[in-house]
């Protein structure tokens, strides 16, 4: 019996979601601080802002990255039930243009507490999970956009063409530019972090257009412009995810493809979410938790519940200011 409402899904995942930001936020930031400053020092400091708070397990290391991969495990089933809410969204809003300007506006205002709750201050490096979503939801507008108007591929093939092979020309000199320096001044430097990056992103693409072919012999799709057109807005979006250095990537924006997909085909939303869960974890082992979303997703009877609209929306920065409150005023970091 499906008994299971929108609402429910989303209080699970920001329940999931928060658990998982304890960890990242809190224990693994606390765990840095730990080994960097030893555990006397910590114990001082714990204890100098909070008399009698201090407790042994607070200085094992090993308790609290056991404890802090609980709850991250746990987290996984969280992003999932996102993007499965995020396509369900997508398919009965009745103003995409409005959904697309909120998930944008909460994208900004989240970049602090995003930023302060897992590194500790401004970071460019890695953006909140909002742009992810908002750039899943460009890929569904702008991909449903080729499939009813054959026109419209031909109209902005040539666009779409140029930021495509700027981002490309511009990821290959970042790289060749970086070695190439390096090993004229003689640095050591390490690659490893990039080229990996680079490697799982092409990966992802290609696994993510491998998933467009197969599912795509049982749509109605019949002109090619039409088909390429998709695989286009797909490889646009990805490499706009990995760019800007989303929250989930290229993984998180296939994930949300790979639910759409299912959905235009008439897939069951169990299935959906469970193919948008494969690719997750085949592109991260660490996801392996992420398969049980797809069983509360089975008992999800296509109501929305109680209304709710904007609480996750202030939940997330919400949630990520509050952790990074409570370990200022804990340890100060």
């Amino acid at each position: 019996m499906k008994t299971v409402t929108g609402r429910t899904l989303k209080i699970v995942a920001m329940i999931t979601m928060f658990l998982d930001h304890v960890g990242a936020a809190f224990f693994e930031r606390y765990i840095l601080f730990l080994q960097h400053n030893g555990v006397d020092a910590v114990k001082y400091e714990v204890e100098s802002r909070h008399p009698g708070l201090w407790m042994d397990f607070m200085g094992d290391p090993a308790f609290l990255r056991d404890f802090d991969a609980l709850l991250r495990l746990i987290g996984r089933v969280s992003f999932p039930i996102f993007c499965f809410l995020l396509v369900e969204g997508f398919f009965h809003t009745r103003n995409v243009g409005r959904y697309l300007i909120r998930l944008f506006i909460f994208s900004i205002i989240s970049e602090l507490p995003f930023d302060y709750a897992f590194y500790g201050g401004v970071y460019s490096e890695s953006q909140n999970v909002f742009l992810t979503l908002f750039i899943g939801m460009l890929f569904m507008y702008f991909a449903e956009k080729v499939l009813r108007d054959p026109l419209f591929f031909k109209k902005m093939s040539a666009l779409a063409f140029i930021p495509a092979a700027l981002t490309g020309a511009l990821s290959t000199i970042h790289c060749v530019s970086l070695m190439f320096f390096a090993s004229m001044f003689g640095i050591a430097a390490d690659f490893s972090s990039p080229v990996v990056m680079a490697v799982m992103a092409l990966i992802g693409a290609a696994l993510g257009l491998v998933i467009y072919f197969i599912l795509t012999k049982k749509m109605d799709v019949k002109n090619k412009p039409e088909l390429f057109g998709v695989l286009l807005v797909l490889f646009i979006t990805c490499a706009l995810a990995f760019v800007l250095k989303t929250d989930y990537s290229v993984h998180g924006v296939l994930a949300i493809a790979v639910i759409w997909l299912c959905r235009k085909m008439g897939m069951t939303n169990k299935d959906g979410v469970m193919k948008g869960c494969i690719l997750l974890f085949a592109l991260n082992y660490t996801e392996c938790t992420c398969f049980f979303s797809a069983l509360l997703v089975e008992r999800y009877n296509g109501e929305k519940g109680k209304y709710m609209k904007y609480l996750y929306y202030i939940f997330y920065p919400a949630h990520l200011t509050l952790l990074f409150c409570l370990r200022y005023l804990f340890i100060g970091v």
